[in-house]
């Protein structure tokens, strides 16, 4: 059995599809990529660099940036893939209707 095409792309195909893997399941089950609340106060940890209890540091509220955008990526997945999915009906109805009518509005 060959492998598909991409994984045999090179280091670098290997290394995205890696990368995308890890980014499907951060979306997947964001609780096993950090033990944070995103939006928990600590008034104490207030625009901290990045650090190993940080690993992007912390905002203005004290809020844990790594846990922000693990949290953040599946809303904005979905909207994203939403929008997709619109566009892709709205342009498969225009193509139908222009497919059925004259040719002339093809051209």
């Amino acid at each position: 059995m060959r492998l598909p095409r991409v994984l045999r792309g090179g280091p670098f195909a290997v290394g995205s599809v890696a990368v995308l893997l890890v980014l499907a399941a951060m979306m997947a089950v964001p609780s096993a990529f950090t033990r944070r609340d995103p939006n928990a106060i600590d008034f104490l940890a207030r625009l901290k660099p990045p650090s190993l209890a940080h690993p992007f540091g912390t905002d203005e509220n004290g809020r844990d940036l790594w846990a922000r955008v693990v949290y953040g990526a599946r809303p904005t997945l979905a909207a994203a893939v939403l929008l997709i999915a619109i566009a892709a009906a709205i342009g498969s109805i225009a193509e139908l209707l222009i497919g059925t009518t004259d040719q002339r509005t093809n051209e």
